[in-house]
């Protein structure tokens, strides 16, 4: 969930911040009923639990790993007739693909929470898998646990060789991405490339 504010990189005039997605889900129209916030890092859960102090009851911020928490909560907090929705707002490859099956297979459930995914593809997984040298061991692995697949290698491989242009092989990681994801039952999986102004 991260601290609540955010510093915009470059922004002029300098320093820049805005509302983080906790901020932002809390002041939405009409309410969210509840909002979880799922937060690793001690300093930015302590930073953020103060910023969402003022929305009572209807903010919740839980310190531990979204891996772990996320489909506790799921199970154990949310009643399974209500309508749930995800921000999996990560800068990195942090969501594990096993949390993701979790989340959609969660029993007891008659909808499948909806999710809106915030893919790292410039942010992390471009930068893991690098094409002016040998892909090592431990990018190859933490890849494959946001995918799920080490299907993403033949992506690479046509990279790599040039047989792909890197904005083929954008599409191609994208592609597999959302075809993983209607795997999970999704039926309508749908992507929108963000740009900052």
């Amino acid at each position: 969930a991260g601290p609540g504010i955010c510093r915009v990189r470059n922004a002029k005039p300098l320093p820049y911040f805005a509302w983080g997605s906790p901020l932002l889900a809390l002041r939405t129209f009409p309410e969210f009923q509840r909002c979880m916030f799922i937060e690793l890092a001690r300093g930015n859960s302590a930073s953020l639990r103060q910023r969402v102090a003022a929305f009572g009851n209807r903010a919740e911020v839980i310190p531990g790993d979204v891996n772990l928490e996320l489909p506790r909560l799921l199970r154990e907090e949310v009643p399974p007739h209500a309508p749930c929705f995800f921000l999996l707002d990560q800068q990195g490859t942090e969501v594990l693909w096993t949390t993701l099956e979790a989340v959609a297979g969660t029993v007891r459930r008659k909808r499948k929470p909806e999710l809106l995914i915030l893919f790292p593809l410039r942010m992390s997984l471009l930068r893991l898998l690098t094409t002016t040298g040998h892909l090592s061991e431990s990018n190859r692995d933490q890849i494959s646990t946001s995918f799920g697949t080490l299907d993403f290698m033949e992506i690479y491989e046509a990279r790599v060789s040039g047989r792909l242009t890197p904005a083929e092989a954008q599409q191609q990681y994208l592609l597999l991405y959302e075809e993983r994801i209607r795997g999970l039952g999704y039926r309508w999986v749908r992507s929108k490339p963000i740009s900052a102004p």
